[in-house]
């Protein structure tokens, strides 16, 4: 289904925000409902995990649901209708497909930012998320570093970071952080780690892991960069050795556990994720957001008081 904006149609604006959990996407996002004098839809990453049979997590399927969350989006700006989207963009590859479906669209990308201790101050007191969850996410779902306007939880209230976000929106230039990143090495680096590998895959990321694998005494079979059933065999026995589930699918927590066994072996870093000096990709506020070193001012806010979610959700939603 073709749904590229025809010219000179209406679309939908979309105001897309990116951050780990706990960092108060969904409370900012009712805020900005309500500040907004047009209707705004919104749309939560979290909806579309809870569609997952409880009690059963099936890798493909639950990979498979962050790319359609973005087709839906998409069309619902072809559909001229506007949205807000809480979600966390935790791999290349849901970046990517963030950026093929929407880039289009006038999308106002927003990294909603949040320090480590208030993250853990936040999961403790929701009691339905895994404490340190945030903080495992924050390596990877700002690993691209370009935004349209960056906010700081913990700086201001629900309300404040809003107008701040109206206030780009309706005052500032258009919105062009996604087509930025379109067309950065972020998003053409297929050796770097940060891409869903899985059976099926193929290309230099997955040959690059199948040597990392044999250097860490896992044999994949031929270094080929296919994807085979050798090499899923070897990633389960990877995970098993490290307390990750065994689901054969190379994601963040992969890197997490697999890290310093490779710097041991004298391999290149996993974390390598995140963007290298050389793509020549920075923030577009004049003061970079670090999110390893970020500290909170302990400033009063109430995000995330009414989220909710199974305390079961993967370590990755």
């Amino acid at each position: 289904m073709d749904i590229t904006p025809a010219e000179g149609t209406h679309t939908g604006t979309v105001i897309l925000l990116n951050g780990t959990s706990s960092a108060g996407k969904t409370t900012l996002a009712r805020e900005l409902q309500g500040l907004l004098t047009d209707s705004y839809l919104h749309v939560e990453a979290d909806t579309f995990s809870r569609m997952m049979p409880h009690g059963r997590y099936d890798a493909a399927t639950f990979l498979a649901t962050r790319c359609a969350m973005n087709s839906f989006v998409a069309v619902l700006a072809a559909s001229g209708l506007n949205s807000v989207v809480d979600t966390l963009l935790t791999t290349r590859t849901w970046l990517k497909d963030c950026v093929d479906k929407l880039a289009e669209y006038r999308v106002m990308f927003v990294g909603v930012l949040c320090p480590p201790d208030e993250l853990e101050r936040r999961e403790r007191a929701r009691g339905d998320r895994r404490i340190g969850q945030g903080l495992d996410q924050l390596p990877f779902v700002h690993a691209h570093r370009l935004y349209d306007i960056e906010i700081d939880t913990s700086q201001a209230s629900p309300r404040t970071c809003a107008e701040r976000i109206l206030h780009r929106l309706e005052t500032g230039p258009p919105p062009a952080a996604l087509r930025q990143l379109r067309d950065s090495p972020f998003l053409h680096d297929e050796e770097a780690y940060g891409w869903v590998l899985m059976l099926g895959s193929e290309g230099a990321g997955v040959r690059r892991l199948q040597n990392d694998l044999r250097s860490l005494g896992f044999d994949p079979g031929l270094t080929d960069g296919r994807f085979g059933w050798r090499t899923e065999a070897a990633v389960k026995s990877l995970q098993a050795a490290n307390g990750l589930q065994q689901d054969g699918v190379v994601l963040a927590p992969y890197c997490y556990r697999v890290d310093p066994g490779l710097a041991a072996v004298g391999c290149r870093p996993l974390l390598l994720f995140r963007s290298r000096p050389s793509d020549g990709i920075v923030p577009l506020l004049s003061e970079p957001f670090h999110p390893l070193s970020i500290a909170s001012t302990g400033a009063s806010t109430s995000y995330g008081a009414t989220n909710s979610v199974s305390k079961s959700a993967p370590l990755i939603s």
